[in-house]
């Protein structure tokens, strides 16, 4: 993380190396950076870099007419996350843009898998499952 702006009480927070940029709520900030830290001492820094990159440009991309993806509006969406009760793991809102703001669209979580959890099985702590083994985070809609 390196920037950060705060917009309707909310911190946006640029990923390091790239021009995304994720929101959360100042209460849930310090709990974004110890995950972020607990993931580079696991070695998972560059996943869990890689689950928010795509989740603050989500639907940002647009299609050249040779069928290339090129980035498009960065704005056209805004990804909340907040502290979620599983270990390491986060729920997200998402917003997409409108002519007034932005709206509701749809919420998920990112969560934290592994040995912990069965790897995604839908076991304690995290309940989630994935459909196939997992050892970090997944995506869940």
């Amino acid at each position: 993380m390196t920037t950060t702006t705060t917009l309707d009480d909310l911190t946006a927070i640029r990923l390091d190396g790239t021009d995304a940029l994720i929101y959360c709520y100042e209460c849930d900030r310090e709990y974004l950076e110890s995950v972020q830290q607990a993931a580079a001492e696991m070695g998972k820094g560059d996943q869990l870099l890689g689950r928010l990159t795509y989740l603050a440009q989500y639907a940002c991309w647009k299609q050249t007419d040779d069928g290339d993806q090129v980035p498009g509006d960065f704005n056209t969406t805004r990804c909340v996350l907040c502290k979620d009760w599983a270990p390491l793991s986060f729920s997200f809102v998402m917003h997409q843009k409108t002519e007034g703001g932005y709206r509701f669209w749809f919420n998920g979580g990112l969560i934290f898998h592994g040995q912990h959890d069965g790897f995604g099985d839908g076991s304690a702590p995290t309940y989630s499952v994935d459909l196939s083994s997992t050892d970090g985070w997944s995506i869940h809609t």
